[in-house]
């Protein structure tokens, strides 16, 4: 065992006293809730089974019991490694068990033989990091800095509160992530599964930042906290390329990402805080890492048309710790290279990332490193002052959620050295280095050293103790006349940091022959202050006539930053570049810029969508203007569009196809003036599609003729099925006032009848008349019609009565059925359901048993071995109508084929009680309609003037005058019971293809 001493802060949490609290800090001996009898393999037997390159050698740095639940990893200015431990990690309970630990490697044999810990009484410990006199903490809810001054080890005091307002209730997607910036900024990251409400201690809502998955930074001198992008799913793992480009490893929908400023990232579930995003970014990578065909990345090249396993691919969908490698100990071919530890896969994935249109591609260049530890849960990879590489274990079985119990007894960091190593260069704490030694450092190979020394600056000029302008001089030397490019950016970077950034440096970077260093100015304009007059017309100069599709992919991220009277002519210059026009992320990354302008100019966004040669954004620009018709400003700004796409086919089917968008579902709007003329021309032509569009805005303007049209459309039996269900749909929508005749006239025709069932909730007699023809419906007409009857709670009660009364059969209902009519809320209702139909929920003990049974089941010898295509058969069945698996399903709710369902304690416990841990955006929403109706679902989009509900069967939007109250539950839209009314065969059948390879 390590020699070990106890530094400790007794924080207020513990209820021991400072003594008692320094012995215990020691002493922890935390609770496993994994199976007994599960254990890892012995940490030296699981360094044996490390397979790395030749030339590579790998030593077991540090193991249990000195270290355990290693959440996060970083090195000090003297070398050492700090370990936050994460014993709260999979229970969430507010022990104050998290610990914070300092490793040292003395003789420098990739072992550590000192160990110290620095704090203790933590909870929700999530990250550390370095710095500014102390130690930055991630303890949800709080963002702490421990004080050590004088840099003994021992916090100085209390810590102090940075901000607060970070979820508790995010579970392993929580805040975390902390890692000092090239621009001296401390960035974080955010998941998915709860948002926070970020701000200073004390500070009211109003005073908070809303902040989603993501990255966020807070300055440490400035004391300011800015949202960086937003989205991914659980982003963990981030590092910045030699040139100072932000890339992101993350979890479930890709693996690796380029962080852009202000950019909008693709979401595994939910539609964010922003109603107008349209479209978001993808991650970069240019195939994932198993195969999930026909869900998010169906436009990434797959290897072949066959299911290829995950261990072939790159080894599962859950990624951690991204590391790019610029390090000196490593062969030059890895240098550049992204590495990252997949999760599930037991080894590090190795990626070449290279320029691709405005951005970039990652390519698979293959796995680093195997592990052969069936326990092995990379977290982090970070290199050091001697070049090796740190990997963190957080050794646990089953999948990163920990449904199967928590075992956290155990936890390996691994060190991975080419050719045997060599001595670290930190013979002394970097902080004892003059300015002059510190400055030298920012040119050295080892990027370590670079950003130690930069920060180490930046806190010095910061503070103005020791750091001089001649200091400044000689950094600013590098960047104007080193022959590096590399160095001269990190030259600039450390003028930023340091706070000595002037003018006259951005100018010459935005005129430099590398396009890195003219990319940085950008970043800096963004970044820093508005633009002077001089770096104004610079900007437009280049927003015209840059030759670099990346430095003109960070003019259109600057459109948010820099000041209100730059934006407009700098967003004109560069939507009429036609350089541009097939690169998606260039497209989306101007609308995320002009957006807010069009919003706050709907006539001059007119103007900008005459001018734009991008179609998608035309479209855009046309939806956004469009959604606010009822505006007069966005009616003349309507008008002008349809002036000038009179003569101009492109711009007319931009501006149909982004209105037709926009006005989906609206009604009550008042036509634009150059409407009627408009309509009359296209309506006339012999474009199909825009006549549908200029229907769909015909029916919003509430005009006559379209109304007559869609009867039309209704009668004509030549017509598809589906489009004349959808011209009955809307003109019901629309109040006909011959609706009754409509809707009999529907259900006369076979064909029509599941459409007439779906609108008849807007007839008094609905419920006896399905009833009456109950025998004579179809299987998918008495779906319909339960669905219909469950929307109001007269028809619902109707329903049940016939239930008790056996018309109808307690099959004809299903749990989630069921379950509308408990979301109605009238009691007597409900203990109707109950007595005729059963009970819809299950007490927690309940649940455990049923789960048990379930387990003990599933775990016994059949008399015959499950069938995984029969499985497929009942899935497509039972749950294919929410869930996709395998490119294959409903989005109702999340997609499985990345989860954890090769494990019974992830499928059972997820499957009985599905509303244990639901993420906000799965929750039922229930929303009481003006007429009286109830509809429930999820709700994937919404704006200021609608809302899309997504039910079982369909996905409508709906207007908010349409909407008397939004509710949402606290359970999940799955319902419970569904294993437990299954057939045994068809239960065995059906884990067996949950937990299949798709083959």
């Amino acid at each position: 065992m390590i020699r070990s001493a106890v530094f400790l802060l007794a924080l207020p949490v513990l209820a021991l006293s400072a003594r008692a609290a320094l012995d215990a800090a020691d002493t922890l001996q935390p609770q496993n809730t994994q199976k007994a009898g599960e254990e890892p393999i012995p940490a030296e037997a699981a360094l044996k089974s490390v397979k790395v390159p030749e030339g590579f050698t790998t030593t077991l740095f540090a193991a249990e019991p000195d270290v355990r639940q290693p959440i996060d990893m970083k090195i000090d200015d003297r070398g050492r490694l700090w370990v936050a431990e994460a014993y709260s990690y999979g229970e969430w309970k507010k022990k104050g068990q998290d610990r914070i630990l300092i490793f040292t490697d003395t003789d420098g044999d990739g072992r550590a033989d000192q160990r110290k810990v620095f704090a203790a009484g933590l909870h929700h410990l999530s990250s550390i990091e370095v710095g500014y006199g102390g130690v930055w903490v991630l303890n949800s809810p709080e963002l702490l800095f421990f004080p050590d001054a004088n840099g003994d080890d021992l916090p100085d005091g209390p810590p102090k509160v940075i901000l607060d307002g970070w979820t508790v209730d995010a579970k392993h997607n929580m805040a975390s992530g902390l890692q000092w910036g090239p621009d001296g900024w401390l960035y974080g990251r955010h998941g998915i599964t709860t948002p926070s409400m970020v701000g200073k201690e004390g500070a009211s809502l109003e005073q908070r930042t809303f902040m989603e998955p993501g990255v966020w930074r807070y300055h440490p001198v400035d004391d300011s906290f800015d949202v960086v992008l937003r989205g991914m799913t659980n982003p963990w793992g981030m590092d910045w390329d030699e040139n100072g480009e932000l890339f992101l490893s993350g979890n479930v929908n890709g693996h690796l990402w380029y962080g852009l400023p202000g950019a909008w990232y693709e979401r595994m579930f939910g539609a964010g805080s922003w109603p107008h995003d349209y479209e978001r970014l993808n991650m970069i990578g240019d195939k994932p890492h198993y195969d999930s065909s026909g869900d998010w990345h169906k436009d990434w090249t797959r290897p072949d048309k066959g299911r290829n396993s995950a261990n072939d691919m790159g080894g599962g969908h859950s990624h951690c710790g991204l590391m790019i490698y610029q390090g000196d100990n490593w062969p030059d071919q890895y240098r550049g290279q992204h590495f990252m530890c997949n999760t599930h896969g037991r080894r590090i994935n190795q990626e070449a990332v290279s320029p691709l249109a405005s951005g970039f591609v990652g390519k698979h260049t293959g796995d680093f490193a195997m592990m052969g530890d069936e326990w092995f849960k990379g977290v982090s990879l970070i290199y050091g002052p001697d070049g090796g590489v740190y990997v963190s274990d957080w050794s646990d079985h089953g999948e990163c959620h920990d449904d199967d119990g928590v075992h956290r007894t155990s936890g390996r960091i691994y060190k991975i050295v080419h050719g045997g190593g060599k001595p670290a260069k930190v013979t002394q704490d970097l902080a004892a280095k003059t300015d002059n030694e510190l400055v030298a450092l920012t040119t050295e190979k080892n990027e370590w050293f670079v950003r130690h020394a930069r920060r180490l600056l930046a806190e010095r000029a910061r503070g103005d103790t020791q750091t001089t302008g001649p200091v400044a001089d000689k950094v600013r030397a590098i960047f104007h006349n080193d022959a590096s490019p590399v160095n001269r950016q990190r030259a600039l970077s450390t003028l930023q940091a340091a706070g000595w950034l002037d003018d006259a440096d951005i100018l010459a970077a935005s005129g430099s022959q590398d396009e890195h260093l003219r990319t940085a100015a950008v970043r800096l304009w963004l970044d820093e202050h508005a633009p002077t007059d001089q770096e104004h017309a610079r900007l437009l100069e280049m927003a015209a006539g840059e030759k670099s599709a990346h430095v003109r992919l960070w003019l259109a991220a600057a459109l948010q930053r820099v000041a209100p009277g730059l934006r407009w002519p700098l967003a004109t210059a560069l939507v009429r570049r036609t350089d541009d026009l097939a690169d998606n992320t260039m497209c989306l990354m101007l609308w995320y810029g002009v957006e807010p302008l069009v919003a706050a100019d709907f006539v001059q966004g007119a103007d900008l969508f005459a001018a734009c040669q991008f179609p998608k954004l035309r479209q855009f620009i046309a939806r956004r203007i469009a959604s606010d018709l009822q505006d007069p400003e966005a009616r003349e700004a309507f008008d002008k569009m349809l002036a000038a796409s009179a003569t101009n086919a492109a711009l007319s089917a931009d501006l149909l196809a982004g209105a037709r968008t926009a006005l989906t579902g609206r009604t009550g709007l008042t036509a634009p003036a150059a409407w009627p003329e408009a309509a009359a021309r296209l309506l006339a032509g012999t474009d199909a599609a825009q006549r549908e569009a200029a229907t769909v805005l015909g029916l919003a303007f509430g005009d006559a003729a379209t109304l007559e049209s869609l009867r039309t459309r209704l009668q004509d039996q030549k017509l598809r099925a589906a489009d004349r269900a959808a011209a009955l749909h809307t003109l019901c929508l629309s109040g006909a006032a011959d609706l009754r005749l409509l809707i009999n006239n529907a259900w006369q025709e076979p064909v029509l009848r599941t459409a007439a069932i779906r609108e008849m909730s807007r007839l008094d007699d609905a419920p006896d008349r399905l009833l009456k023809a109950w025998d004579e419906l179809t299987p998918e007409q008495k779906s319909a019609a339960v669905d219909t009857l469950t929307s109001r709670a007269d028809s619902a009660r109707t329903l049940l009565d016939a239930l008790a009364a056996r018309k109808i059969q307690r099959s004809d209902i299903s749990p989630g059925q069921a379950r509308q009519i408990l979301v109605l809320g009238e009691k007597k209702l409900t203990a109707l359901l109950a007595k005729t139909w059963g009970a819809v929920t299950t007490t927690s003990g309940e649940k455990q048993a049923q789960i048990e049974k379930l387990r003990k089941l599933l775990t016994s010898a059949p008399a015959t071995p499950a069938d995984p295509k029969h499985g497929r058969e009942v899935f497509t069945r039972t749950c294919a109508t929410c869930h996709r698996l395998f490119g294959e399903g409903g989005q109702l709710g999340p997609d499985l084929t990345g989860s954890g369902r090769k494990s019974l304690d992830y499928l059972l416990p997820n499957i009985v009680d599905p509303s244990a841990a639901v993420p906000k955006d799965y929750k039922m929403t229930v929303l009481t309609l003006t007429d009286g109706q109830t509809l429930t679902g999820v709700v994937p989009a919404e704006d200021d003037q609608t809302l899309t509900l997504q039910s079982l069967t369909t996905r409508e939007r709906i207007e908010r005058s349409r909407i008397a109250k939004v509710e949402q539950m606290t359970y999940s839209w799955m319902p419970e019971g569904l294993l437990t009314q299954m057939p045994e065969t068809d239960l065995r059948d059906l884990v067996a293809w949950l937990q299949s390879d798709g083959k």
